[in-house]
């Protein structure tokens, strides 16, 4: 016998290596280019953020646009208010004189009638002068004046919607006038005005906070957006 003995292996095919295995047309290997015709595949798209408002964010805890000094706020109340008393009054004569007409001597129930036409009409020429004004032009004759303006307290500095105007007008001040009327709460309609000059970091009266609302410096405030336009 001659030669080498066969070895356990001997007869049987090797099993292709990886190196020898043709690549599969599913996926192509990481790095690869995309077969043709098929999109590249992309990561979540960028998030972006918000335009700034231009006072800052939508709450309070953001930068405030200049506040209306406590002082001239109160005068402008109280120039408002002559203004809407004197009003009241002038609209009031017709009906005085046609109550004093129909009951000379105050005897009959045209007295009655007469006291409610009154309360009807200071509150209804409270409501237009200060609801027509700040649905318009954000500021009554008074603000206008010292250069003051009703704004949004949330998203700060932004203008005044034409409900949320009319519903502010509604509170005050033809809503305390009438909840004065009740001798308990006489003095709410004072603590109102008042309380302004401790509130923080707002400065807001009562029926600001009822309304979401503050009142700021009208011509700081456009004074420094008009520099932030120039400087941009």
């Amino acid at each position: 016998m001659s030669g080498e003995e066969p070895t356990p292996n001997s007869g049987r095919e090797e099993p292709p290596s990886l190196q020898d295995v043709p690549p599969s047309y599913g996926a192509p290997p990481q790095g690869a280019p995309p077969p043709y015709g098929m999109p590249p595949a992309y990561g979540p798209p960028p998030s972006y953020a918000p335009p700034a408002l231009p006072y800052g964010p939508g709450t309070v805890t953001g930068p405030l646009p200049p506040l209306a000094h406590r002082g001239k706020r109160l005068l402008a109340r109280m120039i408002d208010f002559v203004i809407m008393t004197l009003t009241a009054m002038a609209l009031a004569v017709p009906w005085i004189m046609f109550v004093a007409h129909e009951d000379p001597y105050g005897e009959t129930t045209w007295t009655n009638i007469g006291v409610a036409g009154m309360v009807i009409i200071l509150a209804a020429t409270f409501f237009l002068y200060e609801g027509l004004q700040l649905a318009m032009w954000g500021k009554t004759l008074g603000k206008r004046w010292l250069g003051l303006r009703v704004v949004l307290a949330t998203p700060p500095g932004a203008p005044l919607p034409t409900g949320r105007a009319l519903g502010r007008a509604a509170v005050y001040p033809p809503g305390f006038m009438l909840v004065n009327v009740i001798p308990i709460l006489g003095l709410l309609g004072l603590l109102n005005v008042l309380s302004q000059f401790w509130d923080e970091p707002l400065h807001q009266c009562l029926h600001d906070k009822i309304a979401g609302t503050m009142v700021i410096d009208g011509r700081s405030a456009d004074r420094a957006l008009a520099g932030a336009f120039v400087g941009g």
